[in-house]
């Protein structure tokens, strides 16, 4: 961790806490870039949509812990779905617009679903 680097960042980036053992670490890292059905399913989703909020993709995958919104949070750190700086009001809450990017879209050519 750099001196300039915030725990929390750290953590964020990692996928593990600093306080976790080092296989934990290493677990975390070695997932960080795979494009696991999941991971494939929602950028794929995002091709076909081209936007949408967190709530829109829960409601779809009928799924309402943080499966697909931690899915789409690896996404976005990977460059394939981006804040579009829209806001959307749903369930009484601003919600951030997430978009797929250029990037995302040659990523889904790669990585079809199976």
């Amino acid at each position: 961790m750099d001196d300039d680097e915030d725990m929390f960042e750290w953590e964020a980036r990692t996928r593990s806490r600093l306080t976790d053992p080092s296989t934990s670490h290493e677990a975390a890292a070695s997932v960080m870039h795979k494009m696991t059905k999941i991971r494939r399913e929602v950028l794929h989703y995002f091709v076909r949509r081209q936007w949408m909020t967190d709530l829109d993709l829960q409601t779809h995958f009928e799924h309402h812990g943080s499966t697909y919104r931690t899915r789409r949070s690896e996404l976005t750190e990977m460059g394939y779905i981006a804040d579009s700086g829209a806001k959307q009001v749903q369930s009484g809450s601003n919600r951030i617009v997430w978009t797929i990017t250029e990037l995302g879209k040659k990523a889904a050519n790669l990585f079809p679903i199976e």
